[in-house]
This record gives C-alpha cells, sequence and structure tokens, in this order.
C-alpha cells in the first residue's frame, strides 16, 4: 500500500511538471514579457480594445518573420528583431505612438542600409531577385511589390518598392526610390541622381469605418535614394491593406516606375 502511494505521488509529481513544461511552453515570449505586461501595454495604446491574439502572436517566441510584413526583407531578421526589442522597450515606458512610429522609421532607414551593404558588397547583379518585375517598354506592368527599370545603354538602374511593416501597435506604408549605376565588374551599386522623386498612396482601413487614403511623397536632389511613408496605429491586423507609388530619376534615361503592396479594400474609390 505504502509503495502504491510513493508510485502515485511520483507520477501525481511528474504530471503536474509537464503541465508547469507546457503552460510554460505556450506562454513563451520575446524580450522575458509576460502576459500581464503585454495586456498593460496594448490597453494603455488601445483602452477601447486591442486584438489579443495578434499581439502575443508578434511577441511569442521564437521569433518569426511571417508576424512583420515586409520588415525581414528589407532590414533582416537580425535586425528586423532588434526594431521589435526597441519598440517593446519604448512601450514600456508608455512613450507615445508617434514618436516611437518616428523613431522606428529613421532606425529602419539605417539597419535597411546596413543590411543592403552585408548582402551585395560588391553591387547587385543584373539578374538578382532583388529587382523585382522588370518594368515593360512601352506596355503595361503588372502592380507588384517591387519593379525595376534600366536605361537603354544599360548604365543605370531604378527600383520602386512599396512595403508595409508593423510592430506591436505601430504600423506603417511605405514608398522607396533607389537609384544605380553598373560599375567595372558589371553589377550595380547605388550611386546620387541629379534629383530623385516618388509619390503615392498609404490606404489606411480601421474597423468599423470607412478607408481611407493618404497621400505621400518626397522628392531629394543628388541623393541616391527617397522614400515616403505614413504610419498608423496597428489596432488590427489589416490595418494598412494596400500601399502604392510611383518614381522617376531625372538624368537617368529611365522613365517613371511604379509599384504596389496589398489589396484595395472593396468599395475604395480609385482615382482613373
Amino acid at each position: 500500500m505504502d509503495r502504491l502511494f510513493r508510485r502515485s505521488a511520483s507520477a501525481f509529481i511528474v504530471l503536474v511538471s509537464l503541465v508547469a513544461v507546457q503552460a510554460q511552453a505556450g506562454h513563451s515570449y520575446l524580450f522575458r514579457a509576460t502576459d500581464q505586461e503585454i495586456d498593460a501595454v496594448m490597453s494603455h495604446y488601445f483602452p477601447k480594445g486591442y486584438d489579443r491574439e495578434v499581439a502575443r502572436q508578434q511577441l511569442s517566441a521564437p521569433f518569426d518573420c511571417r508576424h512583420y510584413g515586409d520588415l525581414c526583407r528589407e532590414v533582416g531578421e537580425e535586425s528586423a528583431y532588434q526594431m521589435v526589442g526597441v519598440v517593446w522597450e519604448e512601450a514600456k515606458r508608455q512613450t507615445p505612438i508617434d514618436m516611437i512610429a518616428r523613431g522606428a522609421e529613421q532606425q529602419f532607414d539605417d539597419l535597411a542600409l546596413r543590411w543592403f551593404e552585408r548582402v551585395y558588397p560588391d553591387g547587385v547583379d543584373g539578374r538578382d531577385s532583388y529587382w523585382g518585375v522588370l518594368a515593360a517598354s512601352g506596355g503595361t506592368t503588372p502592380c507588384d511589390e517591387t519593379v525595376s527599370a534600366q536605361s537603354s545603354n544599360g548604365e543605370f538602374r531604378i527600383v520602386h518598392k512599396s512595403r508595409r511593416h508593423r510592430i506591436l501597435f505601430v504600423a506603417w506604408g511605405r514608398i522607396r526610390l533607389e537609384h544605380f549605376r553598373r560599375n567595372i565588374w558589371g553589377n550595380y551599386k547605388p550611386a546620387k541622381a541629379d534629383r530623385l522623386q516618388t509619390s503615392g498612396t498609404v490606404i489606411v482601413a480601421k474597423p468599423l469605418e470607412e478607408a481611407v487614403g493618404f497621400p505621400i511623397s518626397e522628392t531629394k536632389d543628388d541623393s541616391k535614394q527617397v522614400d515616403a511613408g505614413h504610419p498608423a496605429p496597428a489596432d488590427s491586423l489589416d490595418v494598412i491593406p494596400f500601399v502604392e507609388g510611383c518614381g522617376s530619376a531625372t538624368g537617368s534615361g529611365i522613365g517613371t516606375v511604379c509599384s504596389c503592396s496589398g489589396e484595395i479594400p472593396f468599395g475604395f474609390p480609385i482615382e482613373p
């Protein structure tokens, strides 16, 4: 009887241990976050309610690039993880959303440049997937997230990107135009253009509200790239369902190039 009791007690301890391990595994978060912390942070920014499943999904360990839109493809997985950590720390201090968004954008630019230099130290091969879809000459190019074009002599290339990112409660739509020149090895490296300009639209769609389009544009002289974007509080998964834009480089001998990402919300007015 005593032996049976000890055996039952041992089995009970093992069972409790397994349950504890499973519970811990089911609630394993990045940056040692807890359910209570996540709820406190998100409730501060969205007192009327937020998508708990999505918030916990983004902070669940291990880090998963799929939860952050186009973030990893622009800065790399390691830097994307770093950005999420910075946003989380700022959020715990209850920093205003607009300040967090500006800081994330600035950090994004720096990390994106480092990622590019690390992946393409000798320039980008003309056949690399970096260029996305090649714009049709004199025809219609299907809208894609990355569209590029080159000058008739092959000396210059431009690429236009439309991207959507999300980190916890901050989302932003972004367009970027990059200018390249072919080097002596036949690859393309970032090069300054006389003038770069890009403009487009970021659509913001909030639950139970009509979608709104925000125009974005930017122009830079003597620059290698130009960006424009619009942030929005991410109180839902698809707060920015669509972003699009077009860009051109003066002096490159290349026409306007356009790109887009996502889907236009049903019923949203489209200008001809």
